[in-house]
């Protein structure tokens, strides 16, 4: 369409969200340049600018355009929390507790803030807080998305004043109302197990060994969430010629398009279609892995991708990048759930 019509903007704007949605930076903050030079004062437009930069890992420089946004409307409370957000992921905790602080206080009951409070671990919430807390999610008219992140912000403050009856109950209610509004089924994550096990199988490797791209760059931390993978990013990421990214999206969107439009949840294409990748297309696809990966890095040999759900996909990584390290973070199961 926008071939057709190239100056459609609510089509390009659509195409932005679609190119965010899929983690593909660089596409959209280059659609949106095309919008902005139209319209350079659209808060949408500058808005997802922002998003981009925080999906660069560019945190600074969206900061900036978030608060360029927030002179104009400075009770937003969504923008101090993306500014808070950014702010927490610089080390600036003190910073980011202020703006959480204030997200909440123009928006009373605001679940997020609270959560974001309490996930940063040892933020300790004063009395007042839980009694508003409490209150908010009491409230008839609290919406879904602000009770369970209350629910699960006071299960985390209770927890640390020692009312852990009471604390429970509240992750208790949490988990339910989050359950309640998840689409997750673990069947289609049950076949797809089964399905990469008997794929994956250690003559499918030897039938297929020297192929994929050689590189020894990426190094790979894989495993439950919670298991310690942020930790061993930052005592990797301390030797000189290794550098820490984020949790990647590459990996994930690789397997995503080889699955495919006709696969369906009973009917998985990928990780079957594997079998029938030639060494060429190994090739091709690591070397694709290796490029869009590059916008995260500063050009030190060695770099990081914490995407800890890529241990659904190992066998793809081990096929298409054989030398790169792959490392298992393990923890207690019940400490990750937890």
């Amino acid at each position: 369409m926008l071939t057709l019509a190239p100056d459609y903007s609510a089509a390009r704007f659509d195409y932005v969200q679609v190119l965010l949605g899929r983690h593909k930076h660089v596409k959209a903050l280059e659609e949106l340049d095309k919008l902005l030079k139209v319209e350079p004062l659209n808060r949408s437009y500058r808005t997802a600018q922002a998003t981009a930069r925080v999906g660069l890992g560019e945190f600074e420089r969206a900061i900036e355009l978030y608060r360029e946004l927030l002179n104009e409307t400075p009770q937003a409370a969504e923008l101090h929390l993306s500014i808070a957000h950014a702010l927490k992921t610089l080390g600036r905790r003190d910073e980011a507790i202020e703006s959480y602080r204030t997200a909440a206080a123009i928006r009373p009951g605001y679940g997020d803030a609270y959560w974001s409070l309490a996930n940063l671990k040892t933020y300790r919430f004063t009395d007042d807080e839980i009694t508003r807390m409490r209150a908010a999610e009491a409230a008839p008219n609290t919406q879904l998305v602000d009770r369970f992140h209350l629910c699960f912000a006071l299960g985390k403050a209770l927890e640390d004043d020692g009312q852990y009856a009471v604390s429970f109950g509240y992750y208790e209610r949490g988990n339910a109302l989050k359950k309640a509004e998840s689409r997750y089924r673990p069947e289609s994550i049950e076949r797809n197990a089964h399905l990469q096990i008997s794929v994956c199988t250690a003559e499918f490797f030897r039938a297929r060994q020297g192929m994929g791209c050689a590189s020894a760059a990426p190094i790979f931390i894989v495993g439950l969430p919670r298991a310690g993978s942020t930790l061993l990013e930052q005592i990797l990421a301390s030797h000189s010629q290794v550098e820490g990214t984020t949790e990647l999206p590459e990996i994930p969107r690789l397997a995503q398009e080889l699955q495919g439009r006709e696969s369906t949840d009973s009917n998985p294409r990928y990780p079957g279609v594997v079998r029938e990748l030639t060494a060429a297309d190994f090739q091709r696809l690591g070397e694709k892995y290796l490029a869009d990966t590059r916008v995260y890095r500063a050009g030190k040999p060695r770099f990081i991708d914490k995407m800890p759900n890529n241990f659904r996909h190992i066998g793809l990584i081990h096929l298409i990048l054989p030398n790169a390290k792959i490392i298992d973070a393990r923890r207690e199961p019940l400490a990750c759930c937890f």
